[in-house]
């Protein structure tokens, strides 16, 4: 142990004995406070806006298994490989409530271990301070799998600084296994212990190799299963991110002991500055280092010992507001929804099951708690969007925009919906325009069922989800298979997304220009059309050769 600038500092891979003892005491008393505030939160019906996605998903994992294709949300999209592998099939096992509050207590011990191991007692504020605030952040905005990824992340850092180099590399695979977020945060942390430790960079080569490795089968997978996805970053957002970023780096700037976070915060602030300029899956989710925003300000201020305390006190009066808002906006958009029961959506599911066919999705004006995206596709309703908002683009877009009635009906028949629902529930605000078009009147689109907060509508001349010469029909639509009726030869376009993926019993198929699929037969009959993934189509999607229509062994009809 050595002393810098008043402050015991323990090294990054030293063992600090007895020190490490009681370190490990509190470690384990603080998981335990963070695991007992969950479990009360979730008790007394705290639900973030994000858990309904792993509701949903949970249950299609138990009802499907773990396969990679769901045509039932978003015009069909990739499952689970591309945002959590890990998460829901832990879920399904142990449920979300019980994994909630392992991620949390988990976290909390590698936070407590990580900052109570380089840093001793001067971290304790930190260290309780991310006890009771990460299981509100944790269940109030619902981000599951983000937090589990979080956990793993910080036992592999807590790992490497005790040089377990196959701790580390087991923590970090794990998190990047749930959460491609958290490991992009990991490996900002091993970026700034590297760039501090510029002298001894060598202690840092193998873990840094697991990193890249890693990040290299991520690259891999990527590419197998393109999405061409992008989560939109607000101004707001990405202002408060920088502030963050900026104020960390000013503040640990030239005290020794903190020479890691220093850049640590300088890796943050170029990370939100390409999350903002490149559009990508990630974007505003980076800022989700705000739930951390009060551990991580009380931890600089405690270092500089709240010198000079004008300047402490008001970084972390920032970061309490920063940390804070997103949790209060969180609850204020999902506390007291009652369109969280399944009751509330019956009197719609019930029509739809009794006049939708399966030519045809459902559009559900999508509600600030995003529970039609479970009930609907939980009972075999194919729904034009659903709950993770990197889908919405660039398919739903035109929600987003300025929204009149030829474009909105434009919009529904490209994707096939035959049917609209509208709720009295708060809607999301990517919904509020739409919702405001079909109470106006001026929609276009007639009611055919009104019932108590719901009302249905029905698409005035809506384009099937197959369309062609004949009479082309879907007799049957299941998560990863389709089954099409021709009655003549052509080309059909099938409103699903393409993948290479998708395989054909009668003609072949080929992306069409607009996202979606063509297929191409050259006699009438019945194709089913079916989701199965192959090493030879993998390579041809890394290659970017993929999407040749190659003419499928034929059934006999």
């Amino acid at each position: 142990m050595r002393v810098q600038g008043g402050v015991a500092v323990t090294g990054v891979l030293e063992r600090p004995g007895r020190a490490g003892d009681a370190q490990q005491s509190e470690a384990l008393a603080a998981a335990g406070v963070s695991a007992v505030v969950t479990a009360v939160l979730i008790a007394v019906g705290l639900a973030g806006p994000d858990i309904a996605a792993h509701v949903y998903q949970r249950s299609f994992f138990l009802q499907h298994g773990f396969i990679l294709w769901n045509n039932l949300w978003y015009a069909g999209r990739y499952q689970f490989i591309t945002y959590s592998p890990l998460y829901y099939p832990l879920a399904a096992v142990a449920g979300l409530g019980l994994l909630a509050v392992f991620s949390a207590a988990l976290a909390t011990f590698g936070f407590t271990s990580v900052v109570g191991h380089r840093w001793g007692r001067v971290a304790r504020w930190s260290s309780w301070s991310f006890a009771l605030i990460w299981p509100a952040g944790v269940v109030i905005t619902g981000v599951l799998p983000f937090a589990l990824g979080m956990a793993f992340g910080l036992v592999a850092l807590a790992a490497l600084q005790r040089g377990s180099y196959r701790w580390f590399a087991a923590g970090a695979v794990l998190a990047l296994a749930t959460s491609v977020l958290s490991f992009v945060l990991l490996g900002m942390a091993m970026g700034g212990a590297a760039l501090a430790r510029r002298s001894d960079w060598r202690r840092l080569t193998w873990p840094g190799l697991v990193v890249l490795g890693a990040l290299g089968v991520e690259l891999v997978v990527w590419g197998i299963f393109r999405t061409g996805g992008r989560y939109p970053f607000g101004n707001d957002d990405f202002v408060n991110a920088c502030i963050f970023a900026v104020a960390g780096a000013v503040l640990a700037w030239r005290i020794e002991a903190l020479r890691g976070m220093r850049w640590l915060f300088v890796a943050y602030g170029v990370a939100c500055a390409i999350a903002f300029v490149l559009p990508s899956e990630l974007g505003s989710n980076i800022a989700r280092v705000r739930l951390l925003a009060v551990p991580i300000g009380l931890l600089l201020v405690s270092i500089r010992r709240w010198r000079p305390l004008p300047i402490c006190l008001l970084a972390v009066g920032a970061t309490v507001w920063w940390n804070l808002t997103s949790l209060t906006g969180a609850y204020a958009r999902s506390s007291g929804d009652q369109s969280s029961k399944a009751t509330f959506w019956s009197p719609a599911v019930d029509y739809l099951r009794a006049h939708l066919s399966p030519d045809y999705r459902v559009e559900v004006v999508d509600t600030s708690g995003h529970w039609p995206a479970v009930y609907f596709p939980q009972a075999g309703i194919p729904v034009a969007r659903g709950w993770f908002r990197q889908d919405d683009f660039p398919q739903n877009e035109v929600l987003y925009d300025s929204l009149d009635a030829a474009h909105y009906l434009s919009w529904l028949r490209t994707l096939g919906v035959g049917y609209v629902v509208l709720s009295d529930a708060a809607p999301d605000y990517s919904s509020v325009r739409e919702a405001a078009l079909l109470r106006s009147g001026q929609s276009g689109l007639p009611v055919v069922m009104d019932a108590p907060h719901i009302t249905v509508f029905r698409v005035p001349e809506p384009e099937a989800m197959v369309s062609g010469p004949g009479a082309p029909h879907i007799t049957k639509l299941e998560p990863a298979r389709m089954t099409v009726s021709l009655t003549e030869p052509g080309t059909f376009r099938l409103a699903v997304h393409w993948s290479p993926y998708w395989s054909t019993s009668l003609g072949c198929l080929t992306p069409a220009t607009d996202g979606t699929m063509l297929l191409l037969a050259s006699r009438a009959g019945t194709a089913d059309v079916e989701f199965r993934f192959n090493a030879a189509r993998a390579v041809e999607s890394l290659s970017g050769a993929s999407g040749r229509c190659e003419p499928a062994r034929e059934t006999s009809p």
